[in-house]
């Protein structure tokens, strides 16, 4: 079984031959490769990567947001809509933008947010008011 870029070959048993998809942070080759290859150090790559040439040097931004809602009312679709908004305000793709914490506070929340971006400088700092 041979695998097509941006999946590796994994072979838990021989009756459970598949190709998985390559991760961020590695990529992954044609062929029979049995695990993705990281990129390099400070480096990194969207999900289904084929080569290292998909391996891009990795920019974090960092910004938390205040939200008057309730940690209830924050749920997976109303999470999804929000990086979608981060990512077209940041000039990105939604898979590279992260909530990385929800605290409720009163009835307020704070999100904290990282946004990946492959260029080696943002030309204008995110900043969001709501």
């Amino acid at each position: 079984m041979r695998c097509i870029a941006g999946y590796f070959f994994s072979n838990v048993t021989v009756a459970e031959q598949k190709c998985e998809f390559c991760e961020a942070g590695s990529y992954c080759s044609a062929g029979i490769q049995q695990r993705a290859q990281l990129c390099p150090s400070a480096m990194h790559s969207d999900p289904g990567a084929g080569s290292s040439l998909d391996c891009y040097a990795r920019i974090d931004v960092v910004f938390s947001v205040l939200l008057a809602m309730q940690t209830s009312e924050f749920n997976q679709k109303s999470q999804d809509l929000f990086r979608t908004a981060i990512a077209a305000s940041a000039g990105t793709h939604q898979f590279r933008v992260e909530i990385t914490g929800v605290i409720q506070s009163g009835r307020r929340l704070s999100l904290f947010l990282d946004v990946l971006d492959d260029q080696k400088q943002m030309s204008t700092p995110v900043c969001i008011f709501l």
